[in-house]
């Protein structure tokens, strides 16, 4: 057996042996269980993933029998820079407390787990994984950066992009700290957003980068969609890419 293949059975006997004296137990709720698992069963069952019908823009999903594409109320005639969003899960249950847990409580060992449910999003029929993407991630101002120590979609999109093999390019700054947006109406979040974000610099080469590319905007969750909104024109004025296409852990 290959020096290679004997660490690797060393490592699964001492990970079995590990899992006898500690068995693995939940980190929501400290429950058992199975071996090199995060979440237990019953913390997993109050997910719920994101199923049709839903709006063909923003993805908001809806309990009635709707055949085909169709906009929301809140979408309706509006222009976006952004083709669509889509994520795999709504913002409830294991999936929201996965998400804060990470950003808020600096539980860093979650991205992969983050990062394999936002691969959800990416089974949306209309994105076609065979065609070149770039994953741009939502910006942190510096300030918040600091305070947080990382880029929770910067974070999660190098980790989902590995299988597919599709670069990240942080290619969006945030030029000023705004206030949060939880509790602002739509009008208030657009306001608060204006001109809140550009181009990496050196601009040119970023420009350079990006144009004509088709991009993939990475967030963890998608509310009223104001911030992806302002980062996709962004891209899509300033950068000259060809599709902006929003993907997020979770629809809130």
């Amino acid at each position: 057996m290959e020096g290679g293949a004997v660490r690797r059975r060393l490592a699964a006997l001492g990970r079995g042996a590990l899992d006898l004296l500690y068995p693995p137990l939940c980190v929501l709720c400290d429950a058992d269980t199975a071996s090199g698992e995060l979440v237990c069963g019953s913390c997993w069952a109050t997910n719920h993933p994101v199923r049709p019908p839903s709006c063909a823009i923003c993805g908001e999903p809806y309990d009635a029998q709707i055949e085909g594409l169709f906009r929301c109320a809140n979408c309706g005639d509006r222009a976006f820079d952004f083709e669509f969003a889509t994520a795999g899960w709504l913002f409830t249950g294991a999936v929201r407390q996965l998400v804060h847990r990470f950003k808020y409580q600096r539980q860093l060992y979650l991205r992969r787990s983050l990062a394999e449910l936002f691969r959800g999003g990416l089974e949306n029929e209309r994105i076609d994984l065979s065609e070149p993407w770039v994953f741009v991630p939502v910006p942190l101002h510096a300030r918040k950066l600091r305070e947080r120590g990382f880029n929770q979609a910067e974070e999660i999109a190098r980790l989902a992009g590995e299988p597919f093999r599709i670069p990240v390019v942080p290619a969006l700054r945030r030029t000023r700290y705004t206030e949060s947006q939880a509790g602002l109406t739509r009008a208030q979040r657009l306001l608060n957003l204006d001109g809140a974000f550009a181009l990496r610099r050196p601009a040119g080469r970023t420009r350079k980068e990006l144009a004509d590319r088709q991009i993939l905007l990475v967030d963890d969750v998608f509310t009223t969609g104001s911030t992806v909104q302002e980062c996709a024109r962004v891209l899509k004025t300033e950068g000259g890419v060809k599709k902006v296409i929003v993907v997020t852990v979770a629809r809130g």
